[in-house]
């Protein structure tokens, strides 16, 4: 059931579903914030994380670390 939400969210962000159906789905847990200058160079990092998981056929979502 619970993967059943997790796919429907996704729909709802205009993904469709053979977009992330047959791809892995990887998590980025990133701690960049605007009251954190000192980790601000991880946005632009996250960023190109992103575009290499994209490139080898998966599927990135950042997440922020609390």
């Amino acid at each position: 059931m619970r993967s059943f939400a997790h796919r429907q969210r996704l729909q709802q962000m205009s993904l469709q579903r053979e977009e992330f159906m047959s791809r892995p789905v990887i998590g980025i847990i990133n701690t960049w914030s605007d009251l954190s200058p000192c980790h601000a160079h991880l946005r632009e990092r996250a960023e190109a994380v992103k575009r290499g998981i994209l490139q080898a056929g998966g599927m990135p979502f950042e997440l922020p670390a609390m």
